[in-house]
Parts: C-alpha cells; sequence; structure tokens
C-alpha cells in the first residue's frame, strides 16, 4: 500500500477525496514532499520556511542550478571570490589572469619582496649584506619596524639583530633630536646658517654664544654686566645720560644677534625706548637678568642638541660601514 497513504488515514480530519498525489492539510500543501508546522521535509532536510520549486531561496538568496555562499556566486563550475573569479585553478583579477603561481607571485608588493630579501639575510646572520640591505632601503626599514616580527623569525643569538636594533635605536634619537631642532628652525631666521653643513653650523653656535655673552661682558668669565650696572647707577661717576645709551645699546645689540622671534619664544616683552626711560632701576636690571638667563640657556641646550645630532649621524655611518 501506498505510503502517503498510510500517513494519512493516521491524520484525523483529512479528506480523501482531496488526495490527488497531492494533500492540503491546515494550507500546507504537500506535492511529493511535506510541509509540517511550515517546515518542509525534503530528503530528510527541514529547512525553516524557504521554498523548494527546482529554485531554491536560502536567505534571500536565489539559487537556479547556481549556488551562493557567503554572497559569494559558483556559476557553471566557475567560483567568485571577493569579486574575484577562479576558472580551472586560476585567478581572474581585474580582467587579468594569472596563470601559474610564479605570475601571481609577481604581483606581490615590494615590501613583501623586501622583507623576504632581509628575512632571508638575517637567517643567513650575514652582517655585511644587511648594511648593505639597510644603506639600500633605508627607507624601507624606517617605516616598517620589522624587528619584532624577525624576532621570532630566527634565533635570539643572532648577531644581525643586533644591528637592526641598534639601527632602530639611533633612528629613534635622531627623530626625537629633529622634532626639537625644528622648533629652532622655527624660530631662528638666519638663511646662512641652515645652509651650513652639520659642523659649521655647531662651530656657528659657539661663535653666537661667544657673541652674546660678550655683550654681557662675560664672553671670557667674569661678573655680566647687569650685576655691576646697579652698583653703576649708584655711583657718581657716569651721568645718566651715559648710562642708559649704554643700556640701549646692549639691548638692541642683543635683540639684533638673537632676532625678534626667539624673544617671543622665550616670553621676553619687547618694549618700547619710552617704556625703557619709564623703568625705575630695579626694572632694568630685572630685564637684562631676563634676557641674559633665558637666551643663554637656549644657547646651550641648542648647541647640546647638534652636537648631539651630529654624534648620532657619526654612530649611524659607523653601524652601517662595512
Amino acid at each position: 500500500m501506498n505510503k502517503k497513504f498510510l500517513l494519512l488515514k493516521a491524520v484525523k480530519n483529512i479528506n480523501i477525496n482531496n488526495f490527488n498525489d497531492k494533500m492540503i492539510n491546515d494550507d500546507k500543501i504537500i506535492n511529493n514532499d511535506m510541509i509540517i508546522d511550515d517546515k518542509m521535509i525534503i530528503d530528510d532536510k527541514i529547512i525553516d520556511d524557504k521554498i523548494i520549486n527546482n529554485d531554491m531561496i536560502i536567505d534571500d538568496k536565489i539559487i537556479d542550478d547556481k549556488m551562493i555562499i557567503d554572497d559569494k556566486m559558483i556559476i557553471d563550475d566557475n567560483m567568485i571570490i571577493d569579486d574575484k573569479m577562479i576558472i580551472d585553478d586560476k585567478i581572474i583579477i581585474d580582467d587579468k589572469m594569472i596563470n601559474d603561481n610564479d605570475e601571481f607571485l609577481n604581483m606581490r608588493n615590494e615590501s613583501d619582496i623586501l622583507f623576504d630579501e632581509l628575512h632571508n639575510i638575517i637567517i643567513n646572520n650575514n652582517n655585511t649584506k644587511l648594511k648593505e640591505f639597510i644603506k639600500n632601503n633605508t627607507e624601507y626599514v624606517i617605516k616598517n619596524d620589522v624587528l619584532e616580527l624577525l624576532s621570532f623569525l630566527v634565533p635570539d643569538d643572532n648577531n644581525t639583530l643586533n644591528i637592526l636594533n641598534n639601527f632602530y635605536s639611533l633612528v629613534k634619537e635622531k627623530m626625537e633630536i629633529i622634532m626639537i631642532l625644528k622648533k629652532w628652525k622655527d624660530v631662528y631666521v638666519n638663511e646662512e646658517f641652515w645652509d651650513m653643513t652639520l659642523p659649521d653650523q655647531i662651530t656657528f653656535l659657539y661663535t653666537l654664544r661667544l657673541k652674546f655673552l660678550s655683550i654681557y661682558d662675560c664672553s671670557q668669565g667674569g661678573s655680566v654686566y647687569h650685576i655691576k650696572l646697579m652698583l653703576i647707577f649708584k655711583s657718581n661717576r657716569y651721568h645718566y645720560t651715559q648710562i642708559m645709551n649704554d643700556v640701549e645699546d646692549r639691548l638692541r645689540r642683543s635683540l639684533e644677534l638673537m632676532g625678534k622671534p626667539i624673544f617671543k619664544y622665550l616670553n621676553i616683552k619687547l618694549i618700547t625706548l619710552k617704556e625703557l626711560y619709564s623703568f625705575t632701576h630695579e626694572e632694568i636690571i630685572d630685564y637684562f637678568n631676563l634676557i641674559f638667563n633665558n637666551v643663554k640657556k637656549l644657547l646651550n641646550e641648542v648647541i647640546i642638541l647638534f652636537e648631539g645630532f651630529n654624534n648620532n649621524c657619526n654612530s649611524l655611518d659607523l653601524l652601517l660601514c662595512e
């Protein structure tokens, strides 16, 4: 006896007259298949609220002898993956076909190729090759901190890693110095200075400091001018006009030597002659003291930075010399 007939007899309230290879039961249609509680059983598989009629709708994906997987479609045994098509184990990318592994490798970006070259050098512990690689690919090595990754790929006793580690340490130090020196470049307006070589710049800075100190009578040591100025004001040996002319001259030379941008950078107020002559003796001395201490400190720091930068450059050259 037909299995479907046996099933129908076991179910209550079923009209046998409606059975003609189809069954209507609670608005469920069975056409050689069975729907139970909005579930369809096909070949012992249950599909939730899905309709099968040669074509299949799965999560709003339509399959007509085709398959959609993760929004990718297999068409005629060809697969599209991320808008790329694989045909017979070959990949089509932007209408170009890659026929074998060699051609695929040729499409790898330059960064990957350089990393492989560097990795090979490190594995072989070739210090000479590494130094040559860094000199020829400095920008790549700086922009891509490969040390951390390579440290996982080679033994700890690899000597070439020490070269890379020292290189990155020196580069980091150099960048930190450059960031500080940029502030000096922004405020020190002197084209001649910035066109000099680094050793010449250092020599120039030492000379600049001597010139500044000489304005305050202490380039060779001794008491600074503004400390002696109080005694000059109190004595009757000099006329007030003579004293103030000297004060004006020293302030003017200080400003001309260093430039207004540096005074502003150091938060030193620029004063007019009228303001200067309105100052008390103590205020004049305080103003000199403000200029002297701040400019001298700045010059000392800048000289140390330039010498440090020079030493850093020499260390990098020494590290990479063969």
